[in-house]
């Protein structure tokens, strides 16, 4: 597997404009989402993933820990992470 014998050909075009190393980058990002969402699926009712270039509307946050706080706070929490890396967080109630 790799990406270094990537052969376009005429007229074909890589995705978005982007390099064969960022195309490859990038469908392993959707396969790892996949992943997560199909193995989420039976374990939680609720959720949510926030990538790192959202732009919420004013008062998400606020809204988002109101309604934690408000009906799921103190209930088991199957994972709630926050990273910088790849996605900024995923919430799992």
């Amino acid at each position: 597997a790799g990406i270094s014998n990537l052969d376009l050909g005429e007229g074909e075009l890589l995705k978005f404009g982007d390099s064969p190393k960022r195309q490859w980058w990038r469908t392993k990002q959707n396969l790892d989402y996949t992943f997560l969402m199909w193995y989420a699926a039976n374990l939680s009712d609720y959720y949510m993933q926030l990538e790192d270039d959202v732009q919420p509307v004013p008062h998400f946050i606020l809204s988002v820990r109101s309604y934690i706080r408000r009906s799921l706070l103190g209930k088991h929490w199957v994972m709630a992470s926050f990273s910088s890396l790849g996605f900024i967080g995923k919430l799992f109630n």
